[in-house]
């Protein structure tokens, strides 16, 4: 699953943040730093957004999925799993800096600024007024109202305050 390196990074980002020291991300800075990297190699087309090699989305081809709750088998441009990534490189920012690793902490925020200016023509459905699930290798979106992925795109600063309303207010309705 794409997803479950996006959740750890974001578990690690907050365990730094709030709890590590000096000396435990001393001791594991080469093995954070590598995983960061070996998420960021994910970005096939360089647009900062992660996709799946081996799962394409689309539809018909019986794959398995990209992110670790989905039944309906999601692939290549994956919302959540991307979501997911996005508040876990804003989470490092801070916490990489605390640590003098100001370089890589200015590298995942430019990371983070290209993830989120690629997340919304990406994902954002005109026609039903909020993100879809994900956007498969052929291009198409695929959009079934799903809230986690909305609520994901909201709570983690994918979605200015405006669109957010609106976003929400839609699938509440």
């Amino acid at each position: 699953y794409l997803m479950t390196d996006t959740a750890g990074l974001r578990g690690l980002a907050d365990f730094l943040g709030h709890v590590a020291d000096r000396a435990w991300f001393q001791r594991h800075r080469t093995r954070i730093l590598s995983r960061i990297a070996a998420v960021r190699r994910r970005d096939l087309d360089g647009d900062g957004l992660i996709e799946s090699a081996y799962r394409t989305g689309v539809s018909g081809t019986n794959q398995w999925s990209t992110c670790w709750y989905d039944v309906v088998s999601f692939g290549w441009k994956d919302a959540f799993t991307n979501a997911i990534l996005h508040g876990a490189l804003r989470a490092f920012v801070p916490a990489l800096q605390h640590f003098g690793a100001a370089r890589e902490a200015q590298e995942l925020a430019r990371w983070a600024d290209q993830l989120r200016t690629s997340f919304h023509p990406t994902f954002w459905n005109e026609q039903s007024g909020w993100y879809a699930g994900w956007r498969c290798r052929d291009g198409k979106l695929h959009d079934h109202a799903f809230l986690a992925i909305n609520g994901a795109a909201v709570a983690l600063g994918l979605a200015d305050p405006e669109r957010a309303r609106s976003i929400l207010g839609k699938l509440l309705v």
